[in-house]
């Protein structure tokens, strides 16, 4: 295992894009034979495919809509910036387990990060102020509490937290949170 990571931190620092597909294949391997560094694995992984498929692939101040984000395998957003001009994101299905990246995403009116692991959203969310939808079905999730930052979004009109573990009075409150039109 370790001249293959040794190969894979090489790889990074000649460049993320230039051995991304190497690089990512040898960090789902490890990951498979190593499950103690799993979660390590999974998030180095992570950054080698947003460089592939964001970093060198898209173009954020031309669209719109960030398409192509789903599915990846991503554990972690290590740089939104350039999502930063797009109006949609959506990262779902994925396995996210945190939601630190939101502060980058000041413009972004709608964000789906459905079927991810995340279990709280945090107070950095309130920096993205022209946050209309959010959704976050099928997540960790367990109370209202959890999702008390979206308190701090004065135009959010949609939070959709279905599928999480909450219960119903949890459910209730999250719903009186939001503005009406």
């Amino acid at each position: 295992m370790g001249p293959l990571l040794t190969l894979v931190y090489m790889y990074e620092h000649d460049g993320l894009t230039k051995h991304a597909d190497e690089s990512i294949g040898i960090l789902t391997r490890l990951g498979d034979i190593d499950p103690l560094r799993r979660d390590y694995y999974m998030d180095l992984r992570s950054r080698f495919v947003w460089a592939k498929h964001v970093e060198a692939g898209l173009e954020p101040a031309v669209r719109k809509t960030a398409t192509g984000l789903c599915d990846l395998g991503l554990t972690q957003v290590p740089d939104a910036v350039p999502l930063a001009f797009t109006a949609t994101v959506d990262l779902s299905r994925n396995g996210l387990r945190d939601m630190a990246f939101v502060a980058s995403l000041v413009l972004v009116q709608e964000l789906v990060l459905d079927d991810n692991q995340i279990t709280h959203v945090p107070d950095e969310i309130a920096a993205m102020g022209r946050l209309r939808t959010l959704s976050l079905r099928r997540n960790r999730i367990a109370s209202a509490q959890a999702a008390a930052a979206v308190k701090s979004l004065r135009s959010l009109r949609t939070l959709d937290l279905a599928g999480n573990p909450l219960p119903a009075e949890d459910m209730k409150l999250t719903a009186s949170w939001l503005r009406a039109e």
